[in-house]
C-alpha cells in the first residue's frame, strides 16, 4: 500500500499481489518497465507517474482503473494494456504511444475523465474513447460534439436511438406522423439559412456516416423511448483533438437581410477536457457570452463572460463533449481553442457545475409547473448595460422542449432578453416581463436569486392580466394561471423597481411623564408621505409632528414612510409615567443582554411587587412576556424564532421600570 508520496527504478506487481495507491498520493516510477502481473487499486485523487529519462513499457495482464496518469518520459512511453482513467490523463513529455493497447477517459453521474493541456514537448499515438454520462430522465435534445477525430454519426447511433435520416435506426421517421417530412433526430446549424426563426437554420444530418468534425456541434433528440430515459453513456473513440496549434471554431457571418437569426453558430468543444470559456480566442465580432441547450430545464441557459454570471446550472466552463451555441455580429468571426483553454472541472451528468456568489445586483426570476419537470429563468442585471439591447445583454433563443415554459425581460426597445444588463438604477424602472407555455395550467414564478447589491430597493412583480402585484424578496413565489400558445406584444408582467424612502426615526425622549411633548422626526425629503401612529389612537402625517400623551403605560410609536409595498415601518417604545415615582433601576438591580439568539436576564429586586418584563418587536408588537417568579434570579429568553432587528425589553412593577434596547440578529 502506498500510503506516502513512492519513487521507484521498475515496477512490479506479481501474480496474485495487489498495489494499492491511498488517496491523494503518487508513484513515481524512474526506470524502463512498469508490469502489473497482479491488480492495482487507485483510490481516487491518486496518481500513478511515469517520469524518467529512457524509454519506458507498460504492461498489465488485466485492464487498469486508474484516478491519475502522468506521463513524463522524453525518450517515450509505450503500453499494450487496457486502462480507464477516471482523472486525469497528463502528458509532460515524450510520446504516449496506446496503438496496441486501449485508454478510456470514463464518466459517469460524479465525474468525466479528461486529458490535461499536452505540453509542447509531448504527443498521444493511437486512439482514445471518450465517454459522456447522461443520467437517468428526459428524452430531450442534448448538444454533443466529438474530441477525437475520424468517427462520423455511426458512433453516436450506437449510443442511443436515432432517426430520420438515412442509416438511422428510424429513417422514415416523420413529424406530423404520416406525412412526406422526416424528422431527422440529429441535426447542425447552418447559419446561411434565411429562415425568420433561429431554429429554422437547423437540419437534419445527411446520413450516419457523417463526419464528426472537431469544433462542430451538433443537436441530437437522444434517450432509450420517447418520453424518459435511464441513464446511458455517450462514448466516440479515435485520435484525440490535441490543440497545439489552436483548433479553429467553424464559424460564418451571413447577412440575409434577417439581423435576428444572422452570425449564429452550433459549435462545440472539441478537446477531451472541459474548457474555460474566458481563455478562447474570440473574433472581433463575437459576443463574449455563450448558450447551452438544458435537457432538464428544457430550455437553453447562458453564460456571460463579460458579467461572469449567467444561468443557475453555469460557471463559465464548457464540459468535454459539449455542444454550445456563439454570436456573430458582423464577419470578423475567427474563434480558437487552444491547450491552454482547458481547464479541471470534473463534473458529471449535469451541463455544468455550481454558480459562484454574487455581489452584483442581480434579480434571477424563474417559472416552473407541477405538470412537467420544465422550467426557464431570465437574469436581470443592475450594474451594467443600458436599458436598450446593448453589449452585456444576451438574447433569448427561443429553442426548447415542446413542453416547457419560457421567461424572458424586454429591453426598452423591444429586443426579448435571456439576460437583461439594464444598468444602474437612476430612478423608479418598470420592465416587461413575458411568460409563454403549450401546456396550459397553473405555474410558478419564483425569486431564485435576489442579491445583497439590491438591499434598500423594493421590487414589484404585476400581473398585469389578474391585477395584482406582489413584493418581491428571495425565495418569493406567485402562482399563475397560463393558457397555451405565444406571448402576444402586451407583457404578463411588469417589474417595477425603485429605491426605498429613506427614514430614520428619532425622538426627544422616550421615558416621559403624563402631558409631556415628544418631538419627533421622520428624516424623509420633503414630498415623501408619511404616516404617524402614537400608540394611544393619535395620527399625524406630518414629517415632524410633535404628541403629548394623556395617560400612563407603554405605547409603541410606528413611523411609514412612502406607499405600499414600497413603505418603510420604523417603531419606537415610549414610557409614559404619572410622577416621578417610578424608580429607573440601576444596572446593578436588573441587568439584560443578548447570547447568540438569546436574552439573558439577571435581577436582585428586593420587597415583594409583582415584576413583568415584556419584549417588543420593531414594529412595536409584545413578542414575549415572562413574569419574574422571585426577588433575585436569572433567566433566559429564546429569540431564536424571531427576526433580526431592534427590539425593546421592558420591566414595571407597581414602583420600578426599566427599558433596555437589544439587537436581535439572525
Amino acid at each position: 500500500t502506498a500510503d506516502a508520496d513512492q519513487d521507484v527504478n521498475d515496477l512490479t506487481v506479481e501474480t496474485g499481489a495487489t498495489l494499492v495507491i491511498d488517496n491523494g498520493f503518487t508513484v513515481s516510477v524512474h526506470g524502463s518497465s512498469v508490469t502489473f502481473d497482479g491488480s492495482v487499486t487507485a483510490n481516487d485523487n491518486s496518481t500513478l507517474d511515469h517520469t524518467g529519462t529512457v524509454a519506458t513499457t507498460l504492461s498489465s495482464a488485466a485492464a487498469l482503473d486508474l484516478f491519475d496518469l502522468r506521463v513524463n518520459t522524453p525518450a517515450g512511453t509505450t503500453t499494450d494494456a487496457t486502462f480507464n482513467v477516471r482523472g486525469t490523463l497528463q502528458l509532460d513529455d515524450g510520446d504516449f504511444d496506446v496503438s496496441s493497447g486501449t485508454l478510456a477517459l470514463v464518466s459517469d453521474i460524479t465525474r468525466t475523465g479528461r486529458l490535461g493541456p499536452v505540453a509542447a514537448g509531448a504527443s498521444y499515438t493511437g486512439d482514445l474513447r471518450m465517454e459522456r454520462f447522461v443520467p437517468a430522465g428526459v428524452t430531450n435534445w442534448r448538444l454533443l460534439s466529438s474530441p477525437v477525430g475520424g468517427v462520423t454519426v455511426q458512433e453516436w447511433d450506437a449510443d442511443f436511438l436515432t432517426a430520420g435520416f438515412p442509416g438511422s435506426d428510424f429513417p422514415g421517421f416523420t413529424n406530423p406522423v404520416g406525412s412526406s417530412t422526416l424528422w431527422p433526430s440529429i441535426r447542425v446549424y447552418d447559419e446561411t439559412d434565411t429562415g425568420a426563426g433561429l431554429t429554422d437554420g437547423l437540419v437534419g444530418v445527411g446520413n450516419v456516416t457523417d463526419a464528426l468534425t472537431a469544433g462542430v456541434g451538433f443537436a441530437a433528440w437522444c434517450g432509450d423511448n420517447l418520453v424518459s430515459t435511464t441513464a446511458f453513456t455517450i462514448d466516440v473513440t479515435g485520435p484525440p483533438t490535441i490543440a497545439s496549434t489552436p483548433v479553429t471554431l467553424p464559424m460564418t457571418w451571413t447577412n440575409t437581410a434577417v439581423p435576428a437569426t444572422d452570425g449564429w453558430n452550433l459549435t462545440g468543444n472539441p478537446l477531451a477536457s472541459p474548457i474555460d470559456f474566458g481563455a478562447l480566442s474570440l473574433g472581433a465580432d463575437v459576443e463574449n457570452e455563450f448558450w447551452v441547450f438544458d435537457p432538464v430545464a428544457g430550455n437553453n441557459v447562458f453564460w456571460n463572460e463579460t458579467l461572469s454570471t449567467g444561468s443557475s446550472v453555469m460557471n463559465g466552463n464548457i464540459q468535454s463533449s459539449q455542444g454550445f451555441w456563439l454570436h456573430a455580429t458582423g464577419a470578423s468571426v475567427t474563434t480558437t481553442v487552444s491547450e491552454a483553454a482547458k481547464t479541471l472541472d470534473p463534473n458529471g451528468g449535469a451541463p455544468f457545475g455550481g454558480l459562484m456568489l454574487q455581489n452584483t445586483p442581480l434579480v434571477r426570476l424563474g417559472m416552473h409547473s407541477t405538470m412537467n419537470q420544465f422550467s426557464d429563468e431570465t437574469l436581470l442585471h443592475f450594474g451594467a448595460g443600458q436599458p436598450d439591447n446593448d453589449g452585456p445583454d444576451m438574447e433569448k433563443f427561443f429553442f426548447a422542449h415542446p413542453e416547457a415554459p419560457q421567461l424572458w425581460s424586454e429591453a426598452s426597445d423591444g429586443e426579448s432578453l435571456a439576460l437583461n444588463a439594464w444598468g444602474p438604477l437612476a430612478g423608479p424602472v418598470a420592465i416587461p416581463v413575458h411568460a409563454q407555455t403549450w401546456v396550459a395550467g397553473t405555474y410558478t414564478l419564483e425569486v431564485m436569486q435576489l442579491t445583497p447589491a439590491l438591499d434598500g430597493y423594493c421590487l414589484v412583480l404585476e400581473d398585469v392580466q389578474e391585477g395584482v402585484s406582489t413584493p418581491l424578496t428571495a425565495g418569493a413565489t406567485y402562482d399563475f394561471t397560463l393558457v397555451a400558445g405565444a406571448a402576444g406584444a402586451t407583457s404578463r408582467f411588469i417589474l417595477h423597481v425603485s429605491e426605498e424612502p429613506a427614514a430614520l426615526l428619532t425622538a426627544s425622549a422616550t421615558e416621559v411623564l403624563v402631558g409631556e411633548t415628544v418631538s419627533f422626526d421622520s428624516g424623509t425629503q420633503p414630498g415623501i408621505p408619511v404616516g404617524w401612529d402614537f400608540g394611544d389612537g393619535s395620527t399625524s402625517q406630518d414629517a415632524a409632528p410633535t404628541h403629548a400623551y394623556a395617560t400612563p403605560g407603554t405605547f409603541p410609536v410606528t413611523l411609514t414612510v412612502g406607499t405600499a409595498p414600497c413603505d418603510v415601518v420604523l417603531t419606537e417604545v415610549v414610557e409614559v409615567s404619572i410622577s416621578t415615582g417610578v424608580q429607573d433601576l440601576n444596572g446593578d438591580l436588573f441587568s439584560a443582554w443578548m447570547d447568540g439568539r438569546a436574552i439573558r436576564l439577571r435581577w436582585e429586586l428586593g420587597g415583594s411587587d409583582v415584576h413583568e418584563v415584556k419584549v417588543y418587536d420593531p414594529r412595536g408588537r409584545v413578542v414575549r412576556t415572562l413574569r419574574l417568579p422571585e426577588a433575585a434570579g436569572q433567566a433566559t429568553i429564546d429569540m431564536s424564532d424571531q427576526p433580526h432587528g431592534v427590539y425593546v425589553l421592558r420591566l414595571q412593577s407597581d414602583r420600578l421600570l426599566r427599558t433596555v434596547k437589544l439587537p436581535v440578529v439572525r
